[in-house]
């Protein structure tokens, strides 16, 4: 296997496990770092920037064409924003390489899941949803 297919086939891999990671997740109850963070109002001009320099490499533009999981699919578009909330918790801050982790406030995540639930054509205020 040459290299190029092996560095493909081990970004699907990891995409997969994540996305199966997110979902198992998502079945449980969100955390109480989570749940404050729905109580937050969500900036879409922020999101816009922190989605930008964060998520866009990985889930593209427009949330839709990127090497990771695609953000429109109907199992991450019917997920709460807490469970949104604890999904980028997870990826940002807790996996990957030291390297690649990312420290975020509860504020920039209300602001990530703003223009994400934007992007999914969902009411980016959310107004008190769990």
């Amino acid at each position: 296997m040459r290299h190029g297919e092996k560095s493909k086939r081990i970004a699907l891999i990891t995409t997969i496990v994540g996305f199966r990671f997110a979902i198992m997740l998502a079945a449980c109850a969100p955390s109480d770092r989570a749940s404050e963070i729905t109580l937050l109002e969500g900036d879409l001009d922020n999101g816009l920037v922190l989605y930008d320099s964060h998520c866009a490499e990985c889930h593209g533009p427009n949330g839709d064409d990127g090497p990771s999981v695609n953000l429109l699919r109907q199992r991450i578009v019917s997920l709460s924003p807490a469970e949104h909330a604890d999904i980028i918790i997870e990826r940002m801050e807790q996996m990957g390489r030291r390297s690649n982790r990312i420290s975020l406030t509860d504020q920039e995540i209300a602001d990530i899941i703003a223009i994400v639930r934007d992007l999914q054509g969902l009411d980016p205020d959310w107004s008190g949803e769990n």
